[in-house]
């Protein structure tokens, strides 16, 4: 199943570690890392978080 991991960078509740742990883990996950925000990116970043989505959803088509 394709998946789109978006991360905070600076996410203290789910540090980078795990993400890229799920990364390893999840067969051709994708990691998308968005600087200067925390746990909750979309709210933080909405626009880049957006495009990160609308990214990976085009690319499945």
């Amino acid at each position: 199943m394709p998946t789109q991991l978006i991360w905070g960078a600076l996410d203290a509740r789910s540090p980078l570690s795990v993400a890229r742990e799920f990364e390893r883990r999840i067969p051709g996950a994708r990691l998308a890392v968005i600087p200067d925000c925390g746990h909750v990116s979309n709210l933080e970043a909405p626009h880049l978080f957006n495009e990160i989505v609308r990214g990976f959803l085009d690319s499945q088509r």
